[in-house]
């Protein structure tokens, strides 16, 4: 089951402290998004995973994958990709009616971040399908609470024109590929100090980051952020803009390690070449 808590501090470098959790009155953690917990034979609903979230407003929204099957390790068959949402500061939270991506897309993990372009803002979205073995493709929406919730109101980027312009499609099999790999739960924010994005991933058993000139490209090779070899079983290398130092030179990131099964805090520092 899926828990939340939330925090004030913003000072990274010696961690952070939880102020409180989302809890009930007994004050014990309670289930955001709940999950059926039916057997693991791909058959129902095992669980709900959230894989990120945004504000829109004072409007919160959790993105989470309902999964069907557990397999071997790194590879899992979602139903279905979802958004939940909360209006009282995460302290409950409701499905959105029909928002929703099919299990077997490529829009079942996200990482989202707010860009405005043209004078609009919106939501992009990159996204990876169930499990740590496909490609990121890349749809946005308009940063409002009725196109977020609306999945007419989505386009998917489906390669760049004569110009190299963007060109957005309403047809997510349309979509195009914008980094290739078998990439793990996924990471991207602007970076201040690099003037560029930057994706964090994990693949084959390490850490990656990479940076990208434009939301859809071109991205750089990736470089060896944590090696698997020094820590064996990391997944999910998460990045917050919140947390960076010196310029943004210095990043902060989480990062989940199997073997004590727990999320640890984590720092690199970028140079500019």
């Amino acid at each position: 089951s899926n828990v939340g808590a939330w925090t004030t501090d913003d000072d990274p470098s010696d961690g952070i402290e939880f102020s409180e959790w989302i809890a009930d009155d007994a004050g014990s953690a309670v289930a955001l998004v709940e999950g059926a917990h039916d057997a693991n034979d791909g058959a129902g609903e095992v669980t709900k995973i959230p894989t990120h979230g945004f504000a829109v407003g004072d409007t919160l929204y959790l993105s989470y994958m309902s999964v069907a099957f557990w397999g071997e390790p790194g590879a899992w068959d979602a139903n279905y990709a979802a958004l939940a949402r909360s209006t009282d500061e995460g302290r409950t939270w409701e499905e959105v009616e029909g928002a929703r991506w099919p299990g077997d897309s490529g829009f079942i993990q996200i990482a989202p971040a707010h860009v405005v372009e043209d004078g609009i803002e919106y939501v992009y979205l990159w996204s990876i399908p169930s499990g740590r073995f496909g490609p990121v493709r890349l749809m946005r929406v308009p940063a409002t609470t009725t196109d977020v919730e609306d999945p007419s109101a989505y386009t998917y980027f489906s390669g760049v024109d004569g110009d190299e312009d963007p060109v957005w499609s309403a047809d997510p099999q349309a979509a195009a590929i914008v980094v290739d790999g078998d990439v793990g739960e996924l990471s991207v924010m602007w970076s201040t100090y690099l003037e560029r994005w930057i994706m964090t991933y994990s693949e084959a058993g390490s850490a990656y980051i990479r940076e990208g000139v434009t939301p859809w490209g071109p991205w750089g090779d990736p470089i060896e952020l944590v090696s698997g070899v020094d820590y064996p079983g990391l997944y999910s290398p998460y990045l917050n803009p919140r947390y960076v130092a010196d310029g943004g030179r210095t990043v902060y990131f989480t990062l989940s390690l199997w073997g004590p099964y727990n999320v640890f805090w984590f720092s690199v520092d970028l140079d500019r070449s």
